[in-house]
């Protein structure tokens, strides 16, 4: 493989993206960039650009495999490292520009913020509220994927007496819910 600035025809260039962009691919892969991330195509573009720039800059001699070898070596490199100055380039426009849209999901992330607060401080009002039984049945109950028969086994109880204490518990919970809903007028929860 030598060092040769030469072009490479269309045929080539199609070859060449043909067979060397599961590379790409790979090289986003082990980047932890997934087909789901915002920049995934153009990062799959760019990492076609270098292989062809890396072909043209190089005579290969596609029949010979240390040549391909050492050619894939190079070529995995140099995308690896233009993939993350392009990763680095798009962090810095995005921490640079500031406009009014930007801010509008940061006061959307305030709120839910808000209401994430609200909700563990609830959660503790019911924790305090329940002794450690209760609460480990309320945690049981909670899990949608456990069938009730399940629940009952697990506290040595039956079914009925199960659905006892659920009802027992969901009148422990509206007056814990009400208390709240009372103390803090702005965030009622409906029951």
């Amino acid at each position: 493989m030598e060092q040769q600035q030469h072009q490479l025809t269309m045929m080539e260039e199609e070859w060449v993206v043909e067979q060397f962009e599961g590379m790409v691919r790979k090289q986003l892969f082990r980047m932890n960039i997934s087909y789901y991330h915002a920049d995934y195509e153009d990062l799959l573009q760019e990492g076609r650009l270098v292989v062809l720039k890396t072909a043209s800059e190089f005579v290969v001699d596609w029949n010979d495999e240390v040549d391909v070898g050492r050619f894939m070596c190079l070529a995995g490199k140099r995308i690896r490292w233009r993939l993350l100055d392009f990763l680095r380039h798009n962090q810095r426009e995005a921490a640079v520009s500031c406009d009014d849209e930007e801010f509008y999901y940061l006061e959307d992330e305030d709120i839910a913020l808000d209401q994430e607060l609200e909700q563990v401080t609830l959660m503790k009002e019911v924790r305090k509220a329940l002794n450690d039984e209760e609460w480990q049945l309320v945690v049981a109950l909670m899990d949608a994927d456990r069938p009730r028969t399940q629940i009952a086994k697990d506290f040595h109880m039956s079914r009925k007496i199960l659905y006892t204490k659920r009802k027992e518990l969901q009148k422990k919970l509206k007056k814990v819910l009400k208390n709240w809903n009372t103390s803090k007028p702005n965030n009622a929860i409906k029951m």
